[in-house]
């Protein structure tokens, strides 16, 4: 199993170093197919979510997920027959409500002991744990590769279209709720390519008499940022902002109207900068994309004590989730002192 477990640590590996994720994959399938012949369900989902790497999927983020959420729930239909597992309604259910992972492990007490185990293999970096340490759960030595090698096909699907579009995907929904609001100005700080912002300025221009603005920043230009694919972005005209100084953002508000702070998946680490912007931003509405809470996948303890400490949440809006991850929007209003 060595060669196995270091293919899949070359996997995860290949987004930090530039490695050929496609060729490794295709690697890690045929390591799979001779443990497996007789799992072939298993490699058919691998193959279909890998071909994110060599067709054209366009340009419109929802209508590419809304294309591949069929083999996500298959692959959530193929596990729990794996695990022999029969409340998936529970499971689904945890996966579209709740918070973050941290929140499915202190509520899923009502699910059986399977689906709560089902739930831990679900996490995004579970394949990376040693094949020694899957058999401490999972007796079949056949059965631990399928899963990993399943489980690494999708993490690396939703970080090739994440690096490609954002790391959230938007909804009509949900934009038409952000536009429809009294801000004046959203301020997209951490943009990456720009793409909610791309989306949010659609919106806009579809919505007659809105005179909303957006205003992307990033601390470094697109096709630059090792957090995206390193191609253009969405937007043209992308801020770059000293991620301790964002005064200059904030020189946009407009008198008499709101000005709104968007962050889309503030890292777990190094997020000082999101801190400072929470502590100096001028405007009174806050809207946080992604995971949500201490415990989360995003923020550090200290980014979510500032914004509770600042911040009240006034709506929650769902968005599409990629399985393992914990995507919601939450809008915040600043506390009265």
């Amino acid at each position: 199993m060595e060669a196995f477990d270091n293919t899949v640590i070359s996997v995860y590996g290949s987004f930090l170093d530039g490695g050929d994720t496609a060729a490794l994959l295709e690697r890690l399938r045929t390591l799979t197919s001779s443990s497996i012949s007789c799992l072939t369900k298993i490699l058919d989902l691998s193959i279909a979510l890998s071909t994110v790497y060599t067709s054209d999927q366009g340009q419109d983020y929802n209508t590419v997920f809304t294309k591949f959420a069929i083999h996500y729930a298959a692959i959530i239909t193929l596990l729990c027959n794996i695990f022999t597992i029969e409340d998936t309604k529970g499971i689904l259910l945890q996966l579209q409500f709740a918070n973050n992972k941290h929140q499915n492990q202190e509520k899923n007490t009502l699910l059986s002991e399977p689906a709560q185990f089902l739930l831990e293999v679900l996490d995004p970096f579970s394949p990376l744990q040693a094949h020694s340490t899957w058999k401490q759960q999972i007796a079949d030595d056949n059965q631990i590769v399928a899963v990993r090698c399943l489980l690494c096909h999708l993490y690396c699907h939703r970080e090739y279209l994440v690096r490609k579009f954002a790391y959230s995907v938007p909804t009509t929904d949900v934009l038409s709720f952000l536009v429809n609001q009294n801000y004046g100005v959203i301020v997209s700080l951490g943009c990456g390519k720009a793409y909610w912002s791309h989306c949010l300025r659609q919106t806009i221009s579809s919505a007659c008499g809105n005179r909303l603005k957006v205003i992307p920043a990033d601390i470094i230009v697109s096709n630059a940022n090792p957090a995206t694919d390193c191609c253009d972005g969405f937007c043209d005209s992308i801020v770059t902002v000293d991620p301790n100084d964002c005064s200059v953002l904030w020189e946009e508000k407009i008198e008499g109207m709101d000005l709104a702070l968007l962050l889309c998946w503030v890292p777990k680490v190094k997020c000082e900068g999101f801190i400072e912007a929470l502590l100096t931003f001028p405007g009174t509405c806050l809207i946080l994309v992604g995971e949500i809470g201490v415990g989360s996948a995003s923020g550090s303890n200290l980014f979510w004590k500032t914004v509770t400490e600042h911040f009240d949440e006034t709506n929650k809006l769902m968005l599409p989730r990629y399985l393992g991850w914990y995507d919601s929007v939450v809008v915040y209003k600043r506390k009265k002192y």
